[in-house]
């Protein structure tokens, strides 16, 4: 990569004399109130409570079991974090090995055919976020996806505008598998666009709804 020096850049049916059992959370609705813009892009609506990040492997943050639908949100930061994982395999995000930053970490049990969407985005046009997907919690080189393609800068033919988006997904992933997600940085611990402010958003379904029982009467 050279210098690393960033270019900025259930519920039951019964129909029809057969009973089918699902297994199912309650979807977010659109007609939920939100109180706040930064609280609608994360997908928290009033009355819900949102989850702190962890930037450990021994106690990532839980993300509940999402269903088609539903969506996990968090207004989280990694000021303060530290760097657990420095580097991931270039094929991860198509950009950038390097992921030297703090992060904030987030852990999910996949179920039958998952395809999750992953979205950050910060508030401070000096935090340049990095994010990617982990089989392994401290091991780069498990790398599922990620994304880092853009830096909040005004110049001319910049794609990011006023803040920095990455997104990717939705994802196929391994069904009954752990995995864990990854709020990062290109730039090393203590410099001035390694740590910031973020809204996360993670769209299911993680744990689409499965059939549990049939049964015909």
């Amino acid at each position: 990569m050279g210098t690393p020096g960033k270019t900025d850049r259930g519920r039951g049916i019964v129909a029809l004399g057969v009973v089918w059992i699902l297994a199912c959370s309650g979807a977010v609705s659109a007609d939920l109130y939100y109180e706040t813009k930064a609280d609608y892009r994360a997908g928290i609506a009033a009355g819900e409570m949102e989850t702190a990040g962890s930037d450990t492997c021994v106690a990532p943050t839980v993300v509940p079991d999402l269903f088609e639908g539903d969506n996990f949100g968090d207004n989280g930061t990694t000021v303060g974090n530290t760097n657990t994982v420095g580097t991931i395999p270039i094929a991860c995000n198509g950009n950038y090995a390097t992921v030297a930053g703090p992060d904030e970490i987030y852990t999910f049990t996949t179920g039958n055919a998952p395809r999750p969407t992953f979205f950050v985005t910060t508030p401070d046009p000096d935090y340049d976020p990095s994010i990617y997907l982990l089989t392994t919690c401290n091991d780069g080189n498990s790398c599922v996806a990620g994304a880092d393609s853009c830096f909040a800068q005004n110049a001319p033919g910049n794609p990011c505008g006023a803040v920095s988006d990455e997104f990717f997904g939705p994802l196929i992933l391994t069904p009954n598998a752990q995995h864990f997600f990854y709020v990062d940085s290109f730039y090393a611990v203590g410099g001035t666009r390694d740590a910031g402010p973020f809204d996360l958003v993670i769209m299911g379904p993680t744990r689409p709804v499965e059939l549990i029982e049939f049964t015909i009467e």
